[in-house]
This record gives C-alpha cells, sequence and structure tokens, in this order.
C-alpha cells in the first residue's frame, strides 16, 4: 500500500524538481511496501539506503538549481537540506543495525518531512521562478 501518493500540491512549477521528488517518493512508497509486507533486513536497509542516497543527489541538484536561479533563500534551505539528511541518515543507520523493522515514527517522518519541505519550502524557489521578471531599463 502506498504511504503517499504524488498530487498537485507537491508540484513546485519547475518540471526536473518535480521528477526528482517523484523519485523521493517512489523510493519511500517501495520502502513502505516492502516493510509491510515483511521484507528481508537486507532488502529494507539496501531500500532505506537508496532512499537517503536520492535524497541527498537530489538536494545537491535542487541546491545547484536554486543558485543558477540567484534563489535568495540558498543558504539557509542547504543548511535545512543538512538536517535532513543527518536525521535520515540515523533512520537508516538504525534500520540496517538493528532488525531490519522500519518503526512507524520512520514512516510519520518521512510522510511530514517531504510533504512540509516541498509545500513549505522548495514552494517559494517556485514562485520565484513563476514570478515575471522586471523589464531592463533601457
Amino acid at each position: 500500500m502506498t504511504i503517499m501518493p504524488w498530487n498537485d500540491k507537491l508540484d513546485v512549477g519547475v518540471e526536473s524538481m518535480n521528477d526528482e521528488h517523484r523519485a523521493i517518493l517512489d523510493w519511500m512508497n517501495k520502502l513502505h511496501d516492502r516493510a509491510t509486507a515483511g521484507a528481508s533486513k537486507s532488502e529494507i536497509a539496501m531500500l532505506a539506503q537508496q532512499l537517503h542516497a536520492t535524497a541527498k543527489k537530489h538536494f545537491r541538484s535542487e541546491e545547484a538549481y536554486m543558485a543558477s536561479i540567484g534563489f535568495a533563500g540558498l543558504r539557509s534551505h542547504k543548511n535545512i537540506h543538512d538536517t535532513l539528511l543527518e536525521t535520515l541518515a540515523e533512520h537508516v543507520r538504525v534500520i540496517s543495525e538493528g532488525d531490519g523493522k522500519v518503526k512507524p515514527d520512520f514512516f510519520i517522518f518521512l510522510k511530514v518531512w517531504l510533504t512540509a519541505h516541498i509545500q513549505g519550502i522548495d514552494a517559494k524557489y517556485g514562485r520565484r521562478v513563476a514570478q515575471p521578471t522586471e523589464p531592463k531599463a533601457a
């Protein structure tokens, strides 16, 4: 069962970033589906590690994108990314070193993180891109 489907509220107005967000969501859903199906510890650990790697790659890509558009909130956004990656890495460590069971609070963290981050924080650069540029003075 999918833990969180893609929906229009997650659309930040930048298709390449939407695609990467969908990839994170896909790994999150795969992990949830396999964990609830009772998959092996090694499979669960691999899926959790892939989710982390995908999030890390996306964050670096998103930061490069924000730099390319001159987004003023890049520094604070990067700090938020770093904190999220640390938290995600800790969850992955617990899964990998534990019994392979995924605790419900991990999935709650993922849903809250993905929803709040995309709709609240990533949407800011989407709105920045959507704003018409002012004509240059002659």
